[in-house]
């Protein structure tokens, strides 16, 4: 926001996310499609090599949960290959800097409040590919159990509390949110 920048991507620096596949993430924004846009490595033209067991149970519990949550149908709620427009933390009536989003809940927060937003903000999935090591190499920091609730409460607790996207052109008064109770 300092500098000016419409857009903010973001992607795993793990090296399972193709730097070369930015375009269908930001694309749609740019072509004024979108306001948010994830990947999803579980749409037509997606891909998920070598994706571990445990995930391929763990991410459709992921996608049920955020349905629940905020009557969404998404392939992929677990993905972290996302754009959006910089303008959405203006409009997104909420304290983006709270600390209780400093850890996993930013992302499936900021992703719940943007599906519940309703025609305040367009979102949508786009393909992409998400490369996992040979079985037995390390691909992630995410702890079973905790981590992945850290995942899924945050689609129900923005559910919850009442903030609101502001329309496009406008801010929101930002409103401290309350943390969620760990559980």
């Amino acid at each position: 926001m300092e500098h000016g920048y419409d857009v903010l991507v973001g992607l795993a620096s793990n090296g399972k996310m193709l730097p070369s596949e930015m375009e269908r993430v930001v694309g749609p924004i740019r072509g004024n499609e979108a306001d948010y846009v994830t990947g999803s490595r579980y749409l037509e033209g997606g891909a998920a090599p070598n994706l571990p067991a445990f995930r391929r149970r763990a991410i459709p519990m992921v996608n049920l949960s955020a349905r629940l949550a905020t009557g969404a149908r998404l392939t992929d709620a677990t993905c972290g290959y996302r754009a959006f427009r910089v303008d959405l933390f203006d409009r997104a009536g909420f304290d983006w800097r709270a600390e209780w989003l400093w850890t996993y809940a930013f992302e499936p927060y900021l992703y719940g409040k943007v599906l519940l937003a309703g025609a305040a903000v367009r979102w949508l999935e786009v393909p992409i590919t998400m490369r996992y090591p040979p079985r037995g190499h390390g691909y992630t920091k995410i702890r079973p159990g905790l981590d992945w609730w850290r995942m899924i409460y945050p689609f129900f607790w923005a559910r919850m509390e009442s903030g609101r996207f502001a329309e496009p052109g406008t801010t929101a008064s930002a409103r401290r949110v309350d943390a969620p109770p760990e559980l």
